[in-house]
């Protein structure tokens, strides 16, 4: 701008070289609008892209330079990837209950879009507006009048997602790499939220004064901190846990034909590379119209290999049954959910065990853990029905 007047040209020039840095990492930011960071760099992200797309827009209108990506699977993520109630989903350096979605950059969609994703969310955010972003794009009022979509299931591979919505229950499979900025070792990880409960609680981020705790090299301390590790969160791995900086791929999501379906779906991740000695291995997690989780672990290997299955929760926990079958229920507020298991290798094991002190729920509640220690075998096939 200072050179614009004087130097229209290379202001022009230099213009152009900002918006083609801008478009490129636009696009990798924008590939399906979530941030494999979580929910809370997902909002820190959100301000930038706003004035990013704010400042273009007011400098050039409608033809800048080069095109920019759309930011409108910003908004199709924060309707997507929430609870029934709004709750955001806790992975990588959140909370165990992360701050909500803010408006950021979906105040821009719902500005300049009749999305009626970006219009629902803004119709709740202007009952208690918390960024100026709000006011200084009023949102359109196409968007605003539509009607409020349903929540569906959607696959965000960048961000390494897969979330399940089926009316009041929401379920999530986490894949993705373990080494990308911010990352846990939570590769297969589910998360499950009936009457507005996360049954299963993701710890969280530890401190970040801890040594090593922002170095993510694959000898780094970060990867031995429990809340950072695959034993603080609710998948399958080794005794020993899964190894650092592996990543985990969506092998298959329903409808195969789309990213996206109406109500339930499932998801399914593969674990290879996470489970070393592994020939196959892979997690599905499948949510029925009724709100009823599947969970199914599949492992094949060369030489009989033992595993842990682990669920960290907050709730009160009561095991019955023997042999490879148990039924797993869980308390809280009032509530009860059950998990019905089936498949466990003779001689596997089942016990709880609390998380250490500083691992807590939501709401302040001490953590603990539900341990399948799992008999060697070539084969696994454990299957658990939450509902």
């Amino acid at each position: 701008l200072a050179l614009s007047h004087s130097e229209p040209v290379v202001a022009a020039a230099l213009a152009r070289i900002a918006v083609e840095r801008l478009q490129r990492v636009l696009t990798v930011m924008a590939a399906d609008g979530g941030s494999f960071e979580g929910p809370s760099y997902w909002n820190l992200q959100g301000r930038y892209l706003a004035a990013i797309y704010g400042t273009v827009h007011s400098i050039y209108g409608d033809a800048p330079p080069l095109k920019l990506p759309s930011p409108n699977r910003q908004a199709a993520y924060a309707w997507g990837s929430t609870t029934a109630g709004g709750r955001s989903l806790p992975f990588a350096d959140s909370l165990p209950d992360p701050d909500p979605l803010r408006p950021g950059v979906v105040a821009w969609v719902a500005h300049r879009s009749p999305d009626p994703r970006a219009g629902a969310l803004a119709r709740s955010w202007l009952k208690a507006p918390t960024e100026g972003f709000q006011v200084l794009w009023w949102p359109s009022a196409e968007g605003l009048a539509a009607a409020t979509p349903k929540r569906a299931s959607a696959l965000y591979p960048r961000t390494g997602v897969a979330v399940l919505q089926a009316g009041s229950t929401t379920a999530w499979l986490k894949g993705g790499a373990s080494g990308d900025s911010h990352a846990h070792i939570d590769r297969g990880l589910v998360g499950f939220n009936k009457y507005g409960i996360h049954w299963a609680v993701d710890p969280g981020q530890d401190s970040y004064a801890l040594a090593q705790y922002s170095s993510s090299g694959a000898t780094s301390k970060r990867w031995t901190y429990w809340k950072v590790s695959s034993k603080g969160h609710s998948t399958i791995s080794p005794p020993t846990g899964q190894p650092p900086l592996r990543s985990a791929v969506f092998s298959a999501f329903t409808p195969t034909s789309s990213s996206v379906v109406a109500g339930a779906g499932s998801a399914t991740v593969n674990l290879r590379n996470a489970l070393p000695g592994s020939t196959t291995a892979t997690r599905t997690a499948a949510l029925s119209e009724a709100g009823t989780l599947l969970i199914g672990d599949r492992v094949r290997t060369a030489v009989a290999r033992p595993w842990t299955w682990r669920w960290v929760t907050d709730a009160h926990v009561a095991i019955s049954g023997s042999g490879s079958t148990r039924t797993i229920t869980l308390t809280r507020s009032g509530r009860t959910v059950r998990m019905a298991v089936w498949g466990m290798p003779r001689g596997s094991n089942v016990s709880v065990v609390p998380a250490p002190d500083d691992a807590v729920g939501p709401d302040g509640r001490a953590l603990r853990v539900v341990v399948l220690s799992l008999a060697p075998t070539r084969n696994l096939a454990l299957n658990i029905r939450v509902h």
